[in-house]
């Protein structure tokens, strides 16, 4: 009798998603440009205590920003099509040195650029957090993430075919 009761129970179990299922986004993206910027893997957190939001970004290859291009994520926020905000890591010339810039895009309004809370780059990974409140929604979020040869050419899409991802 006790075996017949576990089996349904680990079932309920396994169908329910864990609550932090619902602040890790995550995909894969296949090995489809033989370009170091290759993205491998996507990544979107939202962490409730710290009040961040982590975009990652990991490729096949090992790159560096600046000999190798740029990593771009857009977030719509408000679920219309459009990038409401704009993540964008890459290397400054001048400066000689890795940033991470994010930013609002509206129509008619200035850019006006946020500091991150913090960000890192690897040799195959970047990341790049910043303050939720940054980024005002209606509801869920849909992003998208492509690499870039110093803003001329698209090198990879995750998705591919420049959807989005919906959550």
């Amino acid at each position: 009798m006790k075996r017949l009761l576990i089996a349904p129970v680990l079932t309920v179990l396994v169908m329910v998603p864990s609550t932090a299922s619902a602040h890790y986004l995550s995909h894969l993206d296949g090995n489809d440009t033989r370009k170091k910027l290759d993205i491998r893997k996507v990544s979107l957190r939202f962490h409730r205590d710290t009040h961040r939001i982590v975009l990652t970004v990991r490729t096949y290859g090992r790159f560096q920003l600046k000999r190798d291009g740029y990593i771009y994520g857009d977030l719509d926020a408000h679920g219309d099509q459009h990038r409401d905000y704009n993540f964008k890591i890459w290397n400054d010339p001048g400066g000689a040195r890795e940033i991470c810039d994010f930013s609002p895009r509206h129509p008619g309004n200035r850019l006006v650029r946020r500091p991150p809370i913090d960000f890192h780059v690897g040799r195959r990974i970047a990341r790049c957090s910043i303050k939720a409140g940054n980024v005002r929604r209606t509801g869920h979020m849909r992003w998208r993430v492509r690499t870039t040869r110093f803003d001329r050419f698209v090198i990879d899409r995750a998705p591919d075919g420049g959807a989005w991802y919906e959550h």
